[in-house]
């Protein structure tokens, strides 16, 4: 393994829907190096290192079934003794993915269709568009398309738009209404995973009930919102759905107020730590607090206050259940935070 060995280049072959220039903007980083040789560069131990990471690279663009590597005598007229070729035969993956799906819990039957087209553009983007129609999110539409924007694919970037209707008449007498666009960049780093976005939304709170309460007459109609938000993940539970060991934080932070009708700073975060004590048992610690603070001078709109209570929220309390009423309609108010723990 310690004998005189180079990598003097790269080719991938099989790659018929992905573009030559996305190829070397992967693999570039990984054999510029061979312009400065390092004092352990030029052996056959760094040529395999190599061959490994490059492999390993494409595999995790998820665009590829298979990838073969194989050493070849190095074809430039210029090569010298010991350079070798990196040829790479691989087997790209189908484009179109359609799934359909029947949903049922927390209060809500949903029905919906997902489809989606990998490697869209020939650099690894995902194209998805998604429709749903439930009982109480009555329809939803999606249409979002994702790319890697480094040559580590540990970052990317995503642009979406949507749009929503929501019924709330159990808990305020209406329904919502939603249109909007998201553009945000996800990378990770040595905290966790990170989200940085921005999103443009018109809502309006319409289809009021004859019995809906002032306060909530008032707060009906249009508003707009402009906002930038960050989020912070760090995950370290074993599962991520029912984990025996581990822990997981989040923190969302949401400024609103650049345009639009909506002034505010919101943050909300959650934890939970799982811890096994017994094969088959596990002790579990979930916590959750939220805060909704005015900007301006401004007060906060209904659409942006926390609606506790629920499944999904604090368990054991109907669906929206908790907190300021006026009438038969929950009107969270704006306020300091809120904040619950279950053991």
């Amino acid at each position: 393994m310690q004998s005189s060995a180079r990598l003097a280049d790269v080719r991938v072959q099989g790659a018929q829907a992905t573009r030559t220039s996305f190829l070397d903007f992967l693999i570039r980083p990984h054999i510029s190096s061979n312009a400065t040789p390092s004092a352990i560069d030029g052996t056959m131990e760094d040529v395999m290192r190599r061959v490994s990471r490059i492999t390993g690279h494409l595999e995790q663009t998820d665009i590829f079934a298979s990838v073969q590597p194989a050493l070849e005598r190095s074809r430039s007229p210029l090569a010298e003794d010991g350079d070798l070729d990196l040829v790479l035969r691989v087997k790209e993956r189908s484009r179109l993915f359609l799934k359909g799906a029947t949903e049922t819990g927390n209060g809500e039957g949903t029905a919906s269709a997902t489809a989606k087209i990998r490697n869209a553009f020939g650099g690894a983007e995902t194209l998805e568009g998604t429709m749903s129609f439930g009982t109480t999110t009555r329809r939803s539409f999606q249409v979002r398309l994702e790319a890697p924007l480094t040559p580590s694919l540990r970052t990317t970037g995503e642009i979406s738009a949507f749009q929503f209707d929501r019924d709330q008449t159990v808990f305020a007498s209406s329904t919502e209404s939603v249109v909007g666009a998201r553009a945000s960049v996800k990378t990770s780093s040595a905290l966790g995973a990170h989200e940085l976005a921005y999103e443009a939304a018109l809502r309006r709170i319409k289809d009021l009930s004859p019995l809906v309460s002032p306060s909530l007459r008032e707060a009906a109609g249009q508003s707009i919102k402009s906002s930038v938000s960050h989020t912070l993940i760090r995950d370290s539970r074993d599962l991520h759905t029912m984990g025996s060991t581990g822990a997981y934080f989040k923190l969302a932070q949401e400024i609103a107020g650049l345009g639009g009708d909506a002034h505010h700073f919101k943050t909300e975060t959650d934890f939970s730590i799982s811890r096994l004590v017994h094969p088959g048992m596990t002790l579990s610690l979930t916590a959750r607090a939220g805060s909704l603070i005015p900007l301006f001078g401004k007060q906060t709109l209904f659409n942006d206050r926390f609606q506790l209570g629920g499944p999904t929220s604090l368990r054991m309390f109907r669906h929206n259940g908790l907190g300021p009423k006026d009438g038969g309609t929950s009107f969270q108010l704006p306020g300091p935070g809120w904040c619950h723990i279950l053991g």
